[in-house]
């Protein structure tokens, strides 16, 4: 009886334990490379940081990186053509769905990796996207697996 109750339970807590940031695409996210002004990367660091000391309890083990948007890019930013790209990679449909579009381009966000560890970008560059994963799931941006938390104002 002991035993049977003792494998139901450690099931039961494997269970509870997973709910967060258990959902995973591997898609690249990622579209291309993109650099946000030193603005955008002090406010969007500063979101990190504090979603990060909100949240440090629960995910602490599940996931070292953190996916966060830096800004909204509107197409006049990019200065390179976005076709190569687009054309090899894993997400971004949509974008391509929609085109040609009465409404322009679809909305485009630059995400950075935040380290939870060192509490800072992982660099300066961030990740061109036109589509995201929900929130809360993982994610892959060209080198990284990051829990995607969005503007980090959410969850």
């Amino acid at each position: 009886m002991n035993r049977s109750f003792s494998i139901i339970a450690s099931v039961m807590l494997a269970l509870s334990s997973t709910s967060f940031a258990q959902k995973a695409d591997y898609r690249n996210f990622s579209i291309a490379p993109f650099y946000p002004n030193s603005a955008e990367i002090q406010l969007a660091e500063a979101r990190a940081q504090r979603y990060w000391q909100k949240n440090h309890d629960r995910l602490a083990g599940k996931t070292r990186y953190l996916a966060v948007e830096a800004t909204s890019v509107l197409p006049a930013e990019i200065c390179e053509p976005l076709w190569p790209y687009l054309l090899n990679a894993d997400s971004g449909a949509v974008f391509l769905s929609t085109l040609p579009s009465d409404q322009g381009f679809v909305q485009m966000e630059c995400v950075m990796i935040f380290d939870t560890h060192s509490g800072h970008f992982v660099s300066r560059k961030g990740y061109l996207t036109v589509e995201n994963p929900p929130r809360g799931t993982m994610a892959r941006y060209e080198d990284y697996i990051a829990c995607y938390i969005g503007t980090g104002h959410y969850l």
